[in-house]
């Protein structure tokens, strides 16, 4: 039995392979300036509902890091 694939083990390593170095870098660069985007709302929001709104934005952004690290990625750069 021979088993192939078309993706690495995770959407960081995947990324790498497919768009390089500096492609990487930019995924890198997007995610986390969400996350300090959202992280600075959070902590400058006046209203409780904006706040668990943002929170809850922070909450799914750290979900879907963990997720990219254990899946086979879908992403076809």
């Amino acid at each position: 039995m021979q088993a192939a694939g078309n993706h690495a083990h995770n959407e960081w390593l995947d990324w790498l392979l497919s768009v390089g170095v500096l492609g990487l870098m930019a995924y890198g660069w997007l995610l986390s300036a969400v996350m300090m985007a959202a992280g600075r709302g959070l902590r400058q929001s006046g209203t409780r509902e904006h706040r668990l709104l943002l929170a809850a934005l922070v909450a799914a952004g750290l979900g879907y890091l963990v997720q990219n690290q254990l899946s086979f990625g879908t992403i076809a750069p």
